[in-house]
């Protein structure tokens, strides 16, 4: 019987230079779709990704759109062979993969969607000084309640965890609510907070608003379709099917914290989980939730192996028959 396959796209964080090298040295496929992306956007994708510096892709939008590509050409390896998720997800970045993958819009209107996020995005942030705050030990009741009592205009951006959150706010407002952390953790050694990049998520209604209002004007110029594997929605876990709710949730999404617990619970009757792209971190969080599933991660040639033997493809596939010997 055929294994119930589950796919999460990489996002933000997962992205280092020379990521899917490989791939597009052996890929056709791919290294068309660097082509097609250039000829939208007018960047060489091949020098971002390949040959820039570290530095170059932590950049917002250097990094969102390394991640896509790198997700679609880890994805070719396994579209190719015909195979059929049950289910998708993805963060960030990796939303947009997981959408374009389902069929829900066309590689250009990827693209150009995530370009025209990552502008409002950065735009936004040139005119605010907003800070991401991971805080843990916590229950979101308690982390609420906080919230309330020194009144600042601060929200839970991503649910890790029932105890593990992501803050968006500004540096003043933090500092009311570092104090009043810095007071439990006196009595509980668990509880700790770091600031982290804003790039992992400022998914709320008090910050992201104005991103949200500039970025659904450009959803009319997009055709958007039904979907042909069920993709997980980042806020509620529920999968989105039709363009219509695909157009919706795009900016649903934007203004309400991302939800990992709901996500993962899309994936309890899958079989196998693949991470495709370049990450794996979401992969061993994967495996702490479901110890009995096999989850694997595909990034490169080296991990084609492994997933085609996960997906009892080995007598079937031969690489040759898909991917060129020697690179153009």
């Amino acid at each position: 019987m055929a294994k119930k396959l589950g796919v999460f796209f990489s996002g933000f964080g997962s992205q280092y230079v020379g990521a899917a090298k490989d791939i597009y040295d052996s890929s056709r496929v791919v290294q068309e779709y660097f082509e097609e992306a250039y000829n939208c956007l007018g960047i060489n994708f091949v020098k971002l990704c390949f040959a820039s510096s570290e530095e170059d892709l932590t950049h917002l939008d250097n990094a969102y759109l390394a991640v896509f590509l790198t997700d679609i050409a880890a994805w070719s390896l396994l579209g190719e062979l015909g195979v059929e998720p049950a289910v998708i997800a993805g963060l960030d970045a990796g939303m947009y993969s997981g959408l374009f993958v389902a069929g829900g819009f066309s590689f250009p209107d990827a693209l150009y969607l995530l370009n025209k996020y990552l502008g409002f995005y950065q735009e936004f942030l040139a005119t605010n000084e907003l800070k991401l705050w991971r805080v843990t030990g916590l229950k979101q009741r308690v982390l609420n309640d906080l919230l309330g009592a020194v009144q600042a205009n601060m929200e839970i951006t991503v649910i890790n965890t029932h105890s593990d959150f992501l803050i968006g706010g500004s540096e003043l407002e933090f500092e009311k609510l570092r104090k009043e952390v810095m007071t439990l953790m006196l009595d509980n050694n668990k509880i700790d907070y770091k600031e982290v990049p804003v790039a992992l998520g400022l998914n709320s209604s008090i910050l992201a608003e104005p991103i949200a209002n500039k970025f659904k004007i450009y959803l009319e110029k997009v055709d958007f379709k039904d979907l042909r594997f069920p993709v997980l929605n980042s806020v509620t876990g529920k999968a989105i099917l039709t363009g219509k709710v695909l157009k919706k949730d795009l900016v649903s999404q934007i203004i309400q914290p991302i939800n990992w617990p709901k996500i993962i619970t899309g994936f309890q009757d899958c079989d196998l989980i693949i991470e495709v792209g370049a990450g794996k971190k979401l992969a061993a969080l994967l495996q702490q939730v479901y110890p009995d599933k096999e989850i694997l991660t595909l990034g490169s040639m080296a991990d084609l192996v492994q997933v085609q033997v996960a997906l009892g493809l080995t007598n079937t596939f031969n690489i040759e028959d898909i991917y060129d010997s020697e690179p153009e």
